[in-house]
This record gives structure tokens, C-alpha cells and sequence, in this order.
């Protein structure tokens, strides 16, 4: 049979509930499924926890169902009383006499089912094709519910269910049959055809929640051709479910009986489709619904009681198609959970996507000139550069050392003239109204502005700090050592006087403090600087520097050296404030800014802005293929 639901419940509930299936790419969060589905498609996510319920509650329905089957007055109701509590018995409708015959199917459930008698009632007109009907109570009621002759003849296909407590001690359930064989007229007048007909088709429709067939036959009713046909019609619409025959009121002496009914059914042809035969005592009633002594059937072996025999079988079909139906629909919630939590992924990486193309395209847009990529002003590697040209410069450039003030004032001077030059600077302005209305920047102007403004104010404080871009010394003093050869090599420099020399090559120096001077503040927005080197230099006039081969080389210099990882450290600031998860593959962009063998990754650490992101939350992958760990799960 496999997992019992209840395992299955647990297993299901705690795959659903309680396993981390994803993570979420943006934040380090990890989630259940329960947890992303309820933000994906909360309807369908209830649907399914409410399936998965219904597997605990099902466990209830794991006892076999019997069917009691036989002739006309064998005693089949008197079996079926006979596993009933007292209290029960009254209930059920037996006697010699036609009206206190079986006209209809009679579930007796344990009353542990009685709980859930719409999942059972649901059932069972699924198989049977309609609704069924409670056994009343009251004796004389359920009597003629139990009879529906006269007028209640529109019954006969309406199954009755009633509810005990003695069938849940012993474990297993019992369908009480009509006599499949009988016809009988009503009023003298044909009723609606042959009914026997009509019992036939519902015994048909019964054995797909049977475990068992019980075919009870009296002493005189052995060798009976319709006791025959009765073993020929249940063998042939339930090949691989086992029958069990009763002999009832039979001879006080249970050896000589048993020999009889097995002669009888050897005789007639049918033993050997038999699993085991069982005698009772001859029973009296004391009238026609009643007082039934206690009973003990014995198997032909002497092993076993038919109790024991019963509520030992595995194959409980009601249970089964109940576990295989919520199955059933328990996959077919879950895939259409899966094909949202799908779209919702692909949906968010399209959108995220397309926004890290608007973010490198404003990047691009800033940071490119027709002299080449500029740079963002960087303090610690104006350092590195003017310890360089020190280095590397002539000897009256080395015992030369500007003063501190006169740099500070040449800063100043040269940011107020920059913001009119031709030197670019980035403002939280500027980045707004690039990305402002592009495909995937969903946000509101100012929840766009409060993020680049974030963004820009988290890579400024990181531009100030001393960690910041460092170069390799010697490739650097290399290019250094070529700019001042090739400019000192030039024809009128001869007829320029050394402190012209020291001059320029201070100015220089001063235009490579500028060039990283710290980002400035502006009206409250964040803003920093950026230029290329030839910028630079014709802006400070001294537009020699700009022309040569070796500026060019320290600007290529700088841009593969710092500008690409600068571009990447700024791209994952906006990244991270737009609610992007991270990503430096750039796909098929084809960008200045962006080096032939790819961006960089960005070490800088993450921070969680809080705004509201561009993408639909929760921005989650996942862990594991969850579709196939389900598929192991639920079988």
C-alpha cells in the first residue's frame, strides 16, 4: 500500500511548512514554500495545505470494507448484526418475511468516520452516482429504509450509511447487501423493470470500495444454482478480491458441517475460488429485528474467527482511492503553484535584467567622453599617482614640495570652475532622469531618487576611504617615467626656463589632486567628480600634457586598472538600492564602460536599503529542484 496518509501528512506538511526550499537572492533570507507560494498565489497555496489536511484526516478511512452478500433469507443482515454494537442491532432490519428484507445497500462505518461523512459522502456518490442517505436512528424507521418497497421502490439505488462504535474495535467496515437475485412486483404490477437488474449494477459499483466479499448461504441453499450464480456474478466484477463463504444455521455439529459445505461447494463448482470457509451455529431470533446472540464464526482451519480474518486485510479500497484521489489533486494544485512561482521567478529576472541594463547605460552615459573613460575622483589614489610623479619626475620636482594650502586653494578653485567645465559630475539628479520611465525601473520618481541618492551617498563615503583602488606601483611608475621623458624631450621646452618646468609639473601634480578630489555636496545631493586625463589637463590649461602618448597610456592605465572596478562597485550600489540582486554579467551589452573580458565583481558589501524594490517580492531561487523532491514526496 506504501506511506499510510498520515506519514504522508507529516512528510507533506513538513516538505510545505518547514523545509527552507529558497533562497532569497537579494536579502540572504531563505523561504518555505508555504512562505513564497502565499505571496505567488495565496488562493492556490491554501487549496493545497487545505489537500494536505485532508491526508491526516483520511488515515481515518484505512479499515477494509466488507461486503455481505447471498441468498434471499441466508441470514446476511443477521451476519452484518451480528459485528454491531447492541445499541446498533435493533437498527437493522431482519426476518423470514419480505418486508423485513435488504432491498438496499447498508454502509455500517466505524463511528470514528461519522466525523468526516461529507469527504465519505463525497465519496460514495462518486461510486455510486448519487447522494447517499443517512440510516435513521429509530428502528421502525430505519426498517422501511431498509425494505424500500411501495412507495420508497425509487430508493433502491440510494445507498443508506449508519455509524458504530463496535466497528471501530474491530476494524473494519461492513456493506449489507439485498439478495441480488430477487424481482418482485408491486401492486401486482412489474416494478420498473427487473430490480434484480438494478442491484446487480449497484453490487457492481460497490466492489470498488470493497476489500472482501462474504457470501453467506443456508444449509439448504448449498448446492443452489443461484448460490452458484452468485459466486459466477462477484468473481467476475472482482477478479483479484478475495470471498469468504458462511454457512449459516447450520447443524449443531461443526465438523460434519464443515465437510458439507465444502462438498456442496465442490460440487456446484465454486470452492476453489473460495479463500475460506466458515460455519455459525443456527441462530433464532426472538422477532423480526432482534436480540441476536453473540456469535462465533469458525474457519475451516480453526485458526482464525472471521473477525480476525476481516480486520487483518491490507487491501482497503475506499482508504486507497481516497489517498490516490487527494494525491490527485494535491499534484495538480502543486502544479499550477510551480508554473507561478515559475513566472514570478522568470518574470523577475527579465525585469531585473532589463533594470541593470538601464543602470549600466546611465553609468555609460556619465562616464564616457570622446577623450575616454573618466574616472570618479578618488583621494587615496591621488597618492599613489602624485607619490609617482615624484618618483619618477626630475630632480627639482622631487626637493619641490607644494604646499598644503596652495593645494587646498587650487581644489577649490578647480571644483568651482568644474561644475561650469567640461568635466563631468554625477549627480542623484542626473542618474534620476536617465533611469526615470525605463523598462523595469518601476518605481515612483521619488522612491527612484531616495535609492540613487542612497546609493551615490554609500559610494562617496566608500571613494573617501583608505581601502579604495590601489595600483600596481611599478606599472605605474613605468608610465609616469614615460610622461615626464616625453615631455621634457619636446623642442621648446629647451627655451622654457626650470621653474616653467617645476611649474607645470606641480600643476600637474595639483591636476591629479583635483582629478580625485573628494565627492562634494551640492544643494543636498550627493555629486562627484569624474574626467578623463586629457580632460584634465585642457582644462587647467595646460593642454600639452593632454596630447601626449603617455597620458593617453596612464588614462588607459587608469581605466583598466580602476575605472572598471570603480563602474562595477557603483553598478552594485545602484544594484542594491534598486532592490536588484546582484549580477555583473553583462550578456550582450556592448558599452564603453564595460571591458572586452567583462565587469569585475564588486567586493563591496551589500546593503539592504529597504525601499521598495523594482521586482516583485519575495526575489527568490531556488535550493533544490522542489517540483521533483515533491514528486518523491508524494509517492
Amino acid at each position: 500500500m506504501g506511506a499510510t496518509t498520515a506519514t504522508l501528512y507529516k512528510d507533506l506538511d513538513t516538505f510545505w511548512c518547514k523545509e527552507y526550499l529558497f533562497n532569497d537572492t537579494l536579502h540572504g533570507h531563505q523561504y518555505t514554500l508555504d512562505e513564497v507560494a502565499s505571496s505567488v498565489c495565496p488562493n492556490l497555496n491554501e487549496t493545497a495545505k487545505s489537500i494536505i489536511k485532508q491526508f491526516n484526516t483520511i488515515e481515518v478511512f484505512n479499515k477494509p470494507i466488507v461486503a455481505v452478500c447471498g441468498l434471499m433469507n441466508s441470514g446476511k443482515s443477521t451476519l452484518t448484526a451480528s459485528f454491531l454494537d447492541k445499541t446498533s442491532r435493533p437498527r437493522v432490519n431482519i426476518g423470514d418475511v419480505s418486508a423485513a428484507g435488504t432491498h438496499r445497500f447498508v454502509l455500517w462505518a466505524p463511528y470514528s468516520w461519522r466525523q468526516y461523512r461529507h469527504q465519505l459522502f463525497g465519496r460514495l456518490e462518486g461510486i455510486f452516482s448519487t447522494v447517499p442517505e443517512l440510516l435513521s436512528e429509530n428502528p421502525d424507521l430505519a426498517a422501511a429504509q431498509y425494505n424500500a418497497r411501495s412507495e420508497h421502490l425509487d430508493k433502491l439505488n440510494i445507498p443508506l450509511v449508519a455509524f458504530d462504535k463496535e466497528l471501530d474495535s474491530i476494524g473494519f467496515a461492513i456493506l449489507d447487501c439485498p439478495d441480488i437475485q430477487r424481482s418482485y412486483t408491486i401492486n401486482t404490477e412489474p416494478s420498473n423493470g427487473r430490480t434484480s437488474e438494478l442491484r446487480a449494477l449497484m453490487l457492481e459499483k460497490a466492489s470498488h470500495l470493497c476489500s472482501a466479499f462474504i457470501v453467506v448461504a443456508s444449509l439448504e441453499q448449498q448446492e443452489s444454482k443461484d448460490l452458484k450464480d452468485i459466486f459466477s456474478r462477484i468473481s467476475s466484477i472482482s477478479v483479484s478480491l478475495p470471498i469468504y463463504y458462511i454457512l449459516s444455521k447450520s447443524n449443531s455439529n461443526i465438523d460434519e458441517s464443515l465437510l458439507e459445505a465444502n462438498s456442496a461447494l465442490s460440487t456446484i463448482g465454486v470452492l476453489k475460488s473460495i479463500s475460506a470457509v466458515f460455519v455459525s451455529p443456527r441462530i433464532h431470533s426472538a422477532n423480526t429485528r432482534g436480540y441476536i446472540d453473540e456469535i462465533e464464526y469458525i474457519n475451516t482451519k480453526n485458526e482464525y474467527s472471521i473477525t480476525e480474518t476481516l480486520s487483518s486485510l491490507d487491501k482497503t479500497e475506499l482508504y486507497e482511492r481516497f489517498k490516490e484521489d487527494t494525491k490527485t489533486k494535491l499534484i495538480d494544485v502543486f502544479n499550477d503553484i510551480s508554473i507561478c512561482i515559475d513566472n514570478h521567478i522568470r518574470s523577475n529576472r527579465e525585469v531585473a535584467d532589463y533594470g541593470r541594463g538601464e543602470i549600466l547605460k546611465a553609468l555609460n552615459n556619465k562616464l564616457v567622453s570622446e577623450s575616454g573613460q573618466r574616472i570618479a575622483i578618488n583621494p587615496h589614489l591621488l597618492a599613489q599617482l602624485q607619490d609617482s610623479m615624484l618618483r619618477t619626475g626630475p630632480f627639482y620636482a622631487r626637493i619641490f614640495r607644494y604646499p598644503h594650502s596652495a593645494l587646498e586653494h587650487l581644489k577649490s578653485k578647480f571644483s568651482k570652475v568644474n561644475l561650469e567645465s567640461k568635466i563631468d559630475h554625477i549627480t542623484t539628479q542626473s542618474i534620476v532622469d536617465f533611469l526615470d520611465g525605463k523598462k523595469g525601473i518601476n518605481l515612483s520618481k521619488e522612491d527612484l531618487t531616495l535609492s540613487i541618492e542612497k546609493a551615490l551617498t554609500i559610494y562617496n563615503n566608500y571613494l573617501k576611504s583608505e581601502e579604495s583602488y590601489e595600483v600596481n606601483r611599478a606599472d605605474l611608475d613605468d608610465i609616469t617615467t614615460a610622461m615626464w621623458k616625453e615631455r621634457l624631450s619636446k623642442r621648446k621646452i629647451i627655451k622654457e626656463k626650470a621653474p616653467l618646468l617645476v611649474t607645470s609639473s606641480l600643476m600637474l601634480i595639483g591636476t591629479l589632486s583635483i582629478l580625485f578630489f573628494p565627492a562634494i555636496a551640492i544643494g543636498g545631493k550627493a555629486v562627484f567628480m569624474a574626467a578623463s586625463m586629457p580632460e584634465i589637463f585642457a582644462v587647467l590649461g595646460i593642454s600639452a600634457f593632454s596630447s601626449l602618448a603617455s597620458t593617453k597610456a596612464l588614462q588607459s592605465f587608469v581605466s583598466e586598472n580602476i575605472g572598471s572596478q570603480q563602474v562595477s562597485d557603483l553598478f552594485a550600489c545602484l544594484q542594491d538600492s534598486l532592490g536588484i540582486p546582484r549580477s555583473f554579467d553583462t550578456g550582450e551589452l556592448d558599452l564603453v564602460i564595460i571591458p572586452k573580458d567583462g565587469l569585475p565583481v564588486s567586493n563591496l558589501p551589500f546593503v539592504d536599503f529597504e525601499n521598495r524594490s523594482i521586482l516583485n517580492e519575495p526575489i527568490v531561487t531556488p535550493k533544490i529542484n522542489f517540483e521533483d523532491s515533491f514528486i518523491d514526496k508524494i509517492r
